[in-house]
């Protein structure tokens, strides 16, 4: 090693890894730690050749500025835990691709089902404690997404597409993903793409989303004679985005509307959560479009529906926000977790206890994660399994 390096350069470099938010204390700590190497002494006084000891110190110093760093970092997001996994919260990476050994998932095993993300997009089954992470569904092909479990925790519903809305279609297979079967094609009706299955609680209904040029709507098909009817339609600018999700009694049915952008935008203007019922009436809003709200879920009681909300300073992002809750008669609305820019959460599901939701963690320079989200405290526990729409797997 030789000392030619200027301290400026290593000033800049490490506060430009510092959070905006971290202590003067440990900004301060930082500079004082690099003034004081041999490097810095060195470059002040001409870059001559470090010795050996010299060498030997300089690590040292270093080392004392990484663990300064590290402590601070995590002292600055005093509100999220991290686990299972032993990985550094600044540090955890993408999990391992998971295995396509066949696990056979049998009566009462809790599992959660999940889509894992580009690179190598797929469908799996993990285990909470994260064992036993495994693809399924091998036999379809593109791109998986909207995975869902039957009420009985015996079948999954997802979509499936190339990229192409008009190739897009909607399939189930057993819990271990063998007997997979095309249930419904885009086509017909729904020239422009089909999306977002959902069981009804008496497993005998799915609905779906249909495309079909300005207009997205909510079909119902019976699963028994094949035949699919409209439920409620939205006409541009007004759009389904999320999987429209069926309350507990089968009554009613939340889902989102996503406004257009006026100016022609890709981005949306406005997202909102609403019900209607499934026997067919008026469709009531239970957020503003300002809101931003998205990914309605209902607790297994049905007394709460659970959101993504997104941070209004970002959103028109793709960033998740936080994860809300509001009562069906829109009352009660509430954040459950906050809305910031250290970790985001969204696309939460009710676990089957109602004791917490299972959703995707955004953290900070890392790629999606799982996690658990506790429905008393909002607590967040970032799991070591990278993927996105989890679904856990109904009890009955």
């Amino acid at each position: 090693m030789s000392a030619t390096r200027d301290p400026d350069p290593i000033v800049r470099a490490w506060l430009d890894l510092m959070p905006d938010e971290a202590p003067d204390r440990v900004l301060d700590a930082i500079r004082d730690a690099i003034e004081v190497t041999p490097q810095a002494a060195a470059g002040r006084l001409g870059r001559r050749p470090l010795p050996s000891l010299a060498r030997y110190l300089a690590v040292a110093a270093a080392a004392i500025v990484v663990a300064v760093g590290a402590m601070a970092f995590f002292r600055w997001l005093p509100d999220t835990a991290v686990g299972p996994s032993p990985v550094p919260f600044a540090t955890i990476g993408p999990s391992a691709i998971p295995t396509s050994r066949v696990i056979p998932v049998v009566p009462g095993d809790r599992w959660l089902l999940y889509v894992n993300p580009p690179p190598d997009p797929g469908l799996s089954l993990v285990r909470p404690d994260g064992s036993d992470d495994h693809r399924i569904a091998l036999d379809v092909q593109g791109e998986i997404s909207d995975p869902t479990w039957s009420p009985d925790g015996e079948q999954i519903a997802f979509a499936s597409g190339d990229g192409s809305a008009a190739a897009s279609s909607i399939w189930t297979s057993t819990a271990g993903g063998t007997g997979v079967r095309r249930l419904v094609e885009a086509g017909g009706a729904c020239p422009y793409g089909v999306a977002g299955p959902d069981w009804s609680p008496d497993g005998r209904r799915i609905s779906f989303i249909c495309r079909s040029g300005a207009t997205s709507s909510i079909r119902i098909l019976d699963i028994a004679s094949g035949s699919t009817s409209d439920l409620t339609s939205l006409t541009a600018p007004d759009s389904l985005q999320s999987p429209p999700r069926w309350s507990p009694d089968g009554q009613t049915i939340a889902f989102d509307i996503a406004t257009a952008d006026p100016s022609g935008g890709e981005q949306s203007a406005g997202l909102s959560i609403a019900l209607v019922p499934v026997d067919g009436g008026e469709i009531r809003r239970l957020t503003p479009a300002d809101s931003f709200t998205r990914y309605p879920d209902w607790s297994h009681a049905g007394d709460r529906i659970s959101f993504t909300y997104t941070n209004l300073p970002n959103a028109l992002t793709p960033t998740f926000g936080g994860i809300g809750t509001v009562r069906p008669d829109g009352g009660g609305l509430q954040p459950l977790t906050r809305a910031d820019n250290r970790v985001g959460t969204g696309e939460g599901r009710w676990s089957p206890d109602g004791s917490g939701l299972i959703a995707v963690a955004a953290i900070h320079a890392t790629p999606l994660h799982l996690a658990r989200v506790d429905s008393a405290s909002g607590d967040i526990t970032v799991l070591d399994v990278t993927g996105v729409s989890p679904a856990p797997r109904p009890m009955p």
